[in-house]
């Protein structure tokens, strides 16, 4: 396969990030990109425009949990996944930064 992009958002109801979102995912070709879409919150109608041939998503369910930190549930999904980009999306998913920041620290050591 080739790049694998876990896409961090909140999550993906009906907006503009989240429409370009799907649309980005829609344009890039599937032959050269793989993506994970990580939904801090939950996914929303938008999920469904997406490709589910091409697309995996993942529920952290902020809400179901009762912790306004997902801070553990996004070093798992990292470890779990292991992608190449991980491209946070606006403040609802800032907190992936350090996950990633440490997983790309310790990938190159």
């Amino acid at each position: 396969m080739g790049i694998r992009i876990l896409h961090v958002v909140d999550s993906l109801s009906k907006g503009g990030l989240e429409n370009g979102l799907v649309n980005l995912i829609e344009r890039l070709p599937a032959t050269r990109f793989e993506h994970i879409i990580c939904a801090v919150g939950c996914l929303g109608p938008n999920a469904e425009r997406l490709p589910s041939d091409r697309v995996r998503t993942v529920c952290l369910e902020k809400e179901a949990t009762g912790s306004r930190v997902q801070f553990p549930a996004l070093v798992r999904t990292i470890r779990e996944f292991q992608p190449d980009i991980v491209h946070s999306r606006n403040w609802g998913a800032i907190e992936a930064f350090w996950p990633a920041f440490f997983r790309s620290r310790i990938a190159r050591e």
